[in-house]
């Protein structure tokens, strides 16, 4: 679909949140949220085609001036219209002019091609992630739902996309 899109940064509405949660259900790219915790997210960039939502991407800030790209999603209606990677920038340059480091996790091509576009060449080496990642996914864990989420998902990644990645971006202090 080729239609206008607007990029907006504010929080989702509940109905952008509830679509935004069944349509992460159904890919196994994405461990997912519950609807509330969507709708709790301030740093967002809402995507909408004629009125409609195409998209977002969605931010949280973890400990030690970190924040992580948690969920970036366009509509299969939307996708192919580069709407994914004006997304993806608006996120990154948002962190950027707040002097917070980057982290984004993904297996899938198209946000892996971004991450090597802006620097972030992606990396398997989990266990050298930035401690503040470390921390904030024992929290992000700790959930039943996602818990049992990733049991599931497990069973839809035969679909030979590449293993789980991350890249990452360290900014100096702003003065």
């Amino acid at each position: 679909m080729t239609a206008d899109v607007t990029l907006t940064h504010r929080r989702l509405t509940r109905n952008e949140a509830q679509t935004l949660h069944e349509l992460i259900r159904l890919t196994p790219n994405i461990l997912g949220y519950l609807t509330p915790e969507l709708e709790r997210f301030r740093d967002v960039w809402v995507a909408e085609g004629d009125g409609v939502f195409a998209g977002a991407c969605l931010s949280v800030d973890l400990p030690f001036g970190w924040t992580e790209i948690a969920v970036l999603y366009v509509v299969d209606s939307y996708r192919g219209g580069g709407i994914g990677g004006q997304l993806f920038e608006k996120a990154c340059r948002t962190a950027e002019s707040r002097g917070r480091h980057i982290f984004v996790i993904s297996r899938t091509p198209s946000v892996l091609k971004m991450m090597r576009e802006r620097g972030m060449p992606p990396r398997k080496d989990f266990l050298k992630a930035p401690l503040a990642v470390h921390i904030y996914n024992q929290k992000y864990m700790a959930s039943w739902y996602r818990t049992v989420e990733m049991f599931r998902k497990i069973k839809m990644r035969r679909d030979g996309l590449p293993e789980f990645q991350y890249g990452m971006m360290r900014f100096p202090k702003p003065p």
